[in-house]
């Protein structure tokens, strides 16, 4: 059986009492993969790429790599208290644009959230062009990339030449907030509504056997009698 690998920030996971497997993992069982799951809370793209390089030699041909991207203000500190990378969202809410319990006493690192903050599109194409280099060499390997960026920005749409970007419209956390998936009561998402999104993406891709470049969700493949449905129940 072929592999479903899936990576992303927070919004690649569900919680401990979810009613129901995260999306990908019921895309998954319904085309017959094994799911493997790789979404850690927090995770900034820079840390995804790393995910994604470590297990390099695992995928094999016709294996899928989902990825939910993360927010392009989100960037990497290195803790040498720690010795390890982590991500800046400890400083920095990406959601609500606040900055949240600032390393003041950290000149350097101050100075680092700054450029992540105020110069976004700099960081972005700078990991893209490594995540094309690492992505192209997968294609190669006949597996298939599908991916959703979290926000949406003037420049997203040329970040990647590789894979299908499967665009909500906004970005996939506003798209979320728009139609009342994103109270928070399943990490991000609101609990229960997973299977619509599987539901959506299976039919946008023809269970991921549609690989354009770009594919935009639109009301033709959104079930409007299982949101509204689904709206009343919460």
């Amino acid at each position: 059986m072929n592999n479903f690998f899936h990576f992303g920030d927070s919004y690649a996971t569900v919680g401990e009492f979810a009613l129901t497997k995260h999306f990908c993992g019921i895309i998954a069982d319904n085309i017959g993969y094994t799911y493997r799951a790789y979404g850690r809370g927090g995770r900034s793209n820079e840390q995804i790429l790393n995910d994604i390089i470590k297990l390099f030699d695992t995928f094999k041909k016709n294996d899928i790599v989902f990825i939910n991207f993360s927010f392009f203000t989100r960037g990497c500190w290195y803790n040498k208290t720690e010795n390890r990378i982590q991500s800046t969202n400890v400083f920095f809410d990406d959601n609500s644009q606040n900055k949240t319990k600032l390393p003041i006493n950290n000149e350097n690192l101050l100075y680092l959230l700054e450029y992540y903050i105020k110069n976004s599109e700099d960081y972005a194409k700078k990991i893209f062009t490594l995540f094309n280099s690492v992505l192209e060499n997968l294609e190669r390997k006949n597996i298939k990339i599908f991916y959703i960026f979290v926000q949406e920005t003037e420049y997203s749409s040329d970040l990647l030449k590789v894979g299908t970007n499967i665009q909500f419209e906004g970005g996939f956390s506003k798209w979320l907030k728009s139609n009342n998936f994103h109270n928070g009561t399943d990490v991000h998402y609101t609990n229960g509504i997973q299977p619509i999104l599987a539901d959506i993406i299976l039919k946008i891709t023809n269970k991921l056997n549609t690989t354009n470049s770009v594919l935009n969700v639109t009301n033709d493949y959104i079930d409007i009698n299982k949101i509204i449905k689904y709206n009343k129940l919460i």
